[in-house]
């Protein structure tokens, strides 16, 4: 019994020194933790969501079946009734004119039907619910040179919020784009200067030196006055997008956004910038 019990609390012993001696992780890495609980929660969401979509599509359909049995119902016992008035001389044979708005309304109930039912089919197919990639595979890395025209563009994301970090990043990384993030904008300006990335996202609202604080000093110095910037905001008043404008930004986006949309914008500013190097080179 005795020995027994100075295994147990041997084991125990050993377990606590293994504990203590394991490294803590990184800031950096509890906050990657945080994001991918995060994203796996949203994805469950979003497959329950389409679970409760697909059970309204099918009790819709349930309803037009019924009504359209209804309406089935009707025009037959109006049928009989007219044979009925057919063989009484006295009342006069209703116009077919009245029928119109019952069939054009069957017909709307038929077209609503085939609509629900391409879109359940859509439905049927769970979405992918494979999380995005760790945020540690999108960070910089030395890497050997290869021919220009395979170069992914690098894209350095300045935000404070993680979550929109990770969703821009897989969206981007998906694009083909090389993504880069810093959480801070004391990062976000060193990162810029030591990579010299394609283009910056930037945020407006972070803690420390705001965006507009941020395009300032990136404007201001020499190495990196070059970098094209688009804004992601939830700033949206009409000043607040002028202020970006005016101090720098090639463009202004409000939160939220569609990602085709930053994708589009991406593109345009990427070319434009392309369009004046090509420009430069040749003055």
């Amino acid at each position: 019994m005795t020995q027994k019990k100075d295994s147990k609390e041997k084991k125990r012993k050993e377990k606590k020194r293994d504990e203590a001696s394991s490294p803590l992780p990184s800031p950096t890495e509890q906050k990657l933790t945080e994001i991918n609980n995060q994203i796996e929660k949203n994805l469950w969401g979003l497959e329950q969501n389409r679970l409760k979509v697909a059970k309204l599509i099918e009790l819709s359909l349930a309803k037009i079946d019924l009504l359209k049995k209804l309406f089935q119902d009707q025009q037959k016992l109006e049928k009989d009734l007219e044979k009925q008035r057919k063989t009484n001389s006295t009342l006069a044979i209703s116009s077919p004119a009245k029928n119109k708005p019952q069939k054009k309304f069957l017909n709307y109930l038929k077209n609503y039907e085939e609509k629900l039912k391409q879109f359940n089919s859509l439905l049927a197919t769970p979405a992918s619910t494979t999380p995005p990639p760790r945020l540690s595979t999108l960070q910089a890395a030395k890497i050997k040179p290869t021919p220009k025209k395979d170069q992914k563009k690098k894209i350095l994301i300045i935000e404070d919020e993680a979550i929109i970090i990770k969703s821009v990043s897989y969206f981007l990384v998906n694009a083909g784009f090389e993504v880069l993030f810093a959480l801070n904008p004391q990062e976000g300006l060193q990162k810029a200067e030591e990579e010299q990335p394609s283009l910056i996202l930037l945020d407006i609202v972070m803690p420390g030196l705001n965006g507009y604080q941020v395009l300032a000093q990136l404007k201001k110095n020499k190495s990196t006055a070059h970098i094209p910037v688009i804004i992601l905001s939830a700033l949206s008043r009409e000043s607040d997008i002028l202020e970006g404008l005016e101090r720098g930004a090639n463009d202004y986006l409000t939160k939220p956004f569609s990602p085709e949309i930053l994708l589009s914008k991406i593109k345009k500013v990427l070319s434009e910038q392309n369009d004046n190097s090509n420009l430069h080179r040749s003055l």
